[in-house]
Formats: structure tokens, C-alpha cells, sequence
């Protein structure tokens, strides 16, 4: 079962001292991050021979070329997008101005995984960290941040994905 707590405690640890176990994208580096912290919470890699995009979700190397070793879920924003949207116990898309409204933001939790898309094209990635009055803090490769605004990362839509969780 996925931990909140653990996965939120690597992004704090992990937020601006990259984990050199893994591979590093550089600016691209949002969705492997978010991975890496569900992992640390307990969420189990999956890797099947069959290579379908939705039956996969593993890094086993911390060379980023090695494509045979990491699957493109764990990096990519938008197979990212696939595989979670597929695989989560549920999700939830919403738009920038259901921020206002006070069930989605009670739905929204330390530990979420959050896919954003700017333009209509998904962007990146990123983890809820808290809850601070009505905004949502979150953590991001993408800014080496712990503590941006769900609302400041430009977006017009995100999707939320609640995981099994052992802790609320």
C-alpha cells in the first residue's frame, strides 16, 4: 500500500538534492521525480515483457539512455499520464477555477500525484506536499521546489490520482 507520509518525505529530502540511485533529465526532470517518490512510498515498480506502455513502470538504471532499463512511464509526462490514469485506484481532472471550490480542494492531498497540462498538452508533474489555506503546495524537479503553488505552474487543467493509501 502506498504511504503518503514516506513519498512526501522523499520530495522534501530529494526536492533539490537529486538522488544520484536514479537518472537526472536535466529541466526535464518533473516525472521521474513524482516516480521516484511514489516509489519511496511504497508504490511497487511493474515491469512486463509484453512492453505495453500501461502494464509498465520501472527504472532500473540511473543512466537516462539506458531505455531498455527504464520505462518511459517513469520519465515521460504524457506516458505518465497513461500509465496512472490507467493503474490509480481514481482520478480526477479538473480545470484552473475548480481551485475556488472547496470539495476539489478537500479532495486533493499530501502525497497526490498531479499530471499538469498547459495548453491542453500535458506539461509535467508533480506531488502534493500540503495544504496551506486554500492553496496547494507542491514539489517539482521542474522548478526544484517544495513549496510552489498548484496554481503558479501556468496550467489550465490537471489530473490527481488517489493511490491506495495505508495513511491518510
Amino acid at each position: 500500500m502506498y504511504s503518503s507520509v514516506d513519498a512526501v518525505s522523499y520530495a522534501l529530502n530529494h526536492y533539490i538534492n537529486y538522488n544520484n540511485l536514479y537518472p537526472n533529465y536535466a529541466e526535464l526532470d518533473s516525472t521521474n521525480f513524482v516516480s521516484q517518490c511514489l516509489f519511496a512510498g511504497g508504490v511497487p515498480m511493474q515491469q512486463d515483457s509484453s512492453k505495453n506502455l500501461l502494464l509498465n513502470w520501472y527504472c532500473l538504471s540511473k543512466n537516462s539512455i539506458d531505455n531498455t532499463l527504464i520505462s518511459s512511464t517513469w520519465y515521460s509526462a504524457e506516458h505518465f499520464y497513461k500509465y496512472w490514469s490507467n493503474n490509480a485506484n481514481k482520478y480526477f481532472t479538473f480545470t484552473l477555477k475548480d481551485l475556488s471550490k472547496p470539495n476539489v480542494l478537500n479532495l486533493i492531498e499530501p502525497g497526490d500525484p498531479i499530471t499538469i497540462f498547459k495548453y491542453n498538452k500535458i506539461s509535467s508533474c508533480v506531488i502534493v506536499i500540503r495544504r496551506e489555506g486554500n492553496h496547494i503546495l507542491c514539489a517539482s524537479h521542474a522548478e526544484d521546489t517544495v513549496d510552489t503553488r498548484l496554481v503558479d505552474f501556468n496550467l489550465n487543467q490537471f489530473r490527481v490520482y488517489k493511490l491506495g493509501k495505508i495513511n491518510p
